[in-house]
């Protein structure tokens, strides 16, 4: 169709080169706008955030190509595991993809996770899943940052796959 939008169109910078996910400004701004979006209808959003625990060891042991190859697995997976629900999905940071789930609370992106996690199967790259919802009051990059910590900290972290 003529009328769909081309990879890349738009501002530059849109679009993250490995992932071909959203960039990680584009996922601000879409967290920013669903923080808005929540505090308008006071319905929560959700944030699944996915972190290839182990790509800087592939990137030292087979070359930075399969760890990119390896981070494009990972979002297609992501990608795939959200298929049937409406969300934005971007590149938060180097080993990390994130998508931002408009009127989702925790059941919903628990079973994300637990989707991407599945359709990864055994044998890929390590990876673990953190969840965090919007809280009243809360800004668009305080949710990202819950779903990062959660990462961090493992306590929030949904699973890990190795």
């Amino acid at each position: 169709h003529h009328d769909e939008p081309l990879l890349g169109h738009g501002p530059v910078g849109a679009t993250d080169n490995v992932t071909l996910l959203y960039s990680h400004r584009y996922l601000l701004e879409s967290a920013e706008f669903e923080a808005e979006r929540a505090r308008r209808h006071a319905r929560p959003f959700a944030v699944v955030m996915v972190e290839v625990c182990d790509l800087p060891e592939i990137n030292r042991r087979d070359g930075y190509a399969a760890g990119d190859a390896a981070l494009f697995g990972v979002a297609r997976a992501l990608e795939e595991a959200i298929a049937t629900t409406p969300a934005t999905l971007g590149r938060y940071s180097g080993r990390r993809v994130a998508a931002i789930v408009p009127k989702g609370g925790q059941t919903v992106g628990t079973a994300v996770a637990d989707e991407l996690l599945r359709r990864l199967g055994d044998g890929g790259p390590v990876v673990r899943a953190a969840v965090a919802v919007w809280q009243h009051g809360d800004h668009g990059e305080a949710v990202l940052s819950r779903a990062r910590l959660g990462l961090e900290s493992g306590a929030a972290a949904v699973a890990l796959r190795r």
